[in-house]
């Protein structure tokens, strides 16, 4: 196993030159680079995934056919390649104003078709202000240009697809971009290699209903906000290279969909090639690491089609469109199958609206809807000067949060009793509070609440953490964990910190 660690620049050329030196050979369908399997599992070694027709023994191989155990260094894996099964749904809840995650439909009288709004975007080729772009599938929305999009269903109540009187309520958009299903060639800008490069996609785009005019300046039609349910604002738009494969660092990405709502995965190929009958070129394929809203461990399910795919800093990395057609014990089972972001975008000449993380003098938390509103530094400042524990709990806290950072993204153990116990999503219900203090930290998040987070996490961090981390959390865990229990907000969660006077019993 090669030990090497590769630039992003070359193992981009490893990679093109393992796709054109093995799809040479008979029944190769593609290459991708990421996690090898071993038994059906996903195993730390990374390797060049050569997806084929079929297995065959090595005696039935000639010799100049057979796939070496490395190539230029790297380990091969020899993988059984899958077809797709597309993503339909039956969510009805409503949502007003329109966000990302929720569900769409599709009509044309011959067709009903259910997805899921992935994001918002910006036309880029529509000068008024009425430019708001919805991103989804094409198989989700290919009915032809201008054919009515529904939230979320005929009409806003979610009325039968019979009731033809009320058809023409709750449209929500009109399909502008009927996109492509397809491999796509797309040059990366920037990259040293000019070639453009096959990526397959599954994607198309509608025009929201906005209304605005001269006598109404602000939006009279289709309300929207651009954030994705249980996810917040879209921090930005990133590549996801093979560089960022990392046995050490597992690149961990959630999305919010229509049939199984709010799912964690883990990258395990970042270009792979499957279906031997019609060959579909530089996907994301992403494992499932938790059990989805039904108790299946699965990262996407029938329903979820068109959903935008998120990494930790809430940055938009790809299109869900499919998961593998496949039987309950294939390795593939409850994989999730994603378009590439930016030959998506290019290819419906969009771009995906983005909120820039706000700086703490930007964020502000109301003390109560009569004072004024308060900055972080104000609250640090005023905590702090509480007294002498809450000065010395503060500094505990800024002089350990980049080790334990660090042993939550690197240390294997940490990351999956953080994953596991939805650290990701309690962070991302803090965050939308501070932005938003009318939203309610949750109880707890599937069956998890937030005490039992902390416990764990105090329970492994003391395991795998320096000597003088555990001596912290040993002298203020206790502490912490009741202070958090039934916390709503941070505005609450402060005032009880500030108010320790003395050891919690």
């Amino acid at each position: 196993m090669a030990t090497k660690k590769y630039s992003s620049e070359e193992l981009n050329r490893l990679l093109r030159e393992a796709e054109e030196h093995f799809k040479k050979l008979p029944g190769v369908v593609g290459v991708g680079y990421g996690f090898k399997q071993t038994d059906g599992k996903i195993t730390d070694e990374l390797s060049f995934r050569v997806y084929v027709e079929q297995k065959k023994s090595l005696s039935d191989i000639p010799d100049n056919e057979k796939i070496p155990d490395t190539f230029q260094g790297i380990s091969t894996d020899v993988i059984l390649s899958f077809t797709d099964e597309l993503l339909a749904c039956d969510d009805t809840q409503h949502h007003d104003p329109i966000v990302g995650g929720i569900t769409i439909t599709v009509d044309d009288i011959l067709f009903n078709t259910v997805g899921t709004l992935g994001c918002l975007t910006t036309l880029k080729n529509e000068k008024s202000k009425d430019n708001i772009g919805l991103l989804s599938n094409q198989h989700v929305l290919d009915r032809g240009l201008n054919v009515s999009v529904y939230h979320p269903f005929f009409n806003a109540s979610g009325t039968s697809i019979l009731d033809n009187k009320t058809k023409n309520e709750g449209v929500i958009a009109k399909i502008c971009n009927t996109g492509t299903r397809s491999n796509v060639n797309f040059h990366y800008p920037g990259d040293s290699d000019p070639t453009a490069h096959p990526y397959f996609l599954d994607c198309a785009l509608a025009k929201v209903t906005t209304s605005h005019s001269s006598c109404c300046s602000t939006n009279c039609g289709t309300k929207y906000n651009a954030v994705i349910a249980d996810i917040g604002p879209i921090r930005g738009v990133k590549r996801l290279q093979a560089s960022d494969i990392d046995p050490n660092t597992p690149f961990i990405v959630r999305k919010r969909g229509r049939r199984t709502g709010l799912t964690q995965g883990k990258v395990v190929d970042a270009n792979a090639s499957y279906d031997p009958g019609n060959p579909k070129h530089g996907v994301i394929l992403v494992a499932p690491i938790e059990n989805n809203c039904e108790g299946v461990k699965k990262f996407a399910d029938s329903g979820d089609s068109g959903s935008v795919v998120v990494n930790d800093h809430d940055e938009v990395i790809g299109l869900l469109f499919a998961m593998p057609s496949v039987a309950n014990t294939s390795p593939f089972f409850g994989y999730g199958i994603v378009c590439h972001i930016h030959p998506v975008l290019n290819q419906l000449n969009t771009d995906i609206i983005v909120t820039p993380q706000p700086s703490s003098e930007d964020r502000l938390i109301p003390e109560t809807k009569y004072k004024r509103l308060k900055s972080i530094d104000e609250l640090k400042q005023e905590f702090i000067s509480k007294n002498d524990l809450c000065r010395d709990m503060y500094n505990v806290f800024e002089r350990y949060r980049g080790e334990v950072a660090h042993l939550v993204n690197h240390k294997r153990p940490v990351t999956v009793v953080w994953h596991r116990h939805f650290g990701t999503q309690f962070i991302a219900h803090f965050i939308k509070n501070f932005n938003n203090p009318a939203h309610e930290i949750p109880d707890q998040v599937k069956d998890v609440s937030l005490a039992k987070l902390l416990i764990a996490m105090r329970k492994i961090l003391s395991k795998e953490g320096s000597d003088e981390l555990k001596s912290a959390l040993d002298q203020y865990g206790d502490q912490v964990i009741a202070l958090c229990k039934d916390c709503k907000d941070i505005e609450n969660l402060l005032q009880r910190l500030s108010k320790i006077e003395e050891p919690i019993q």
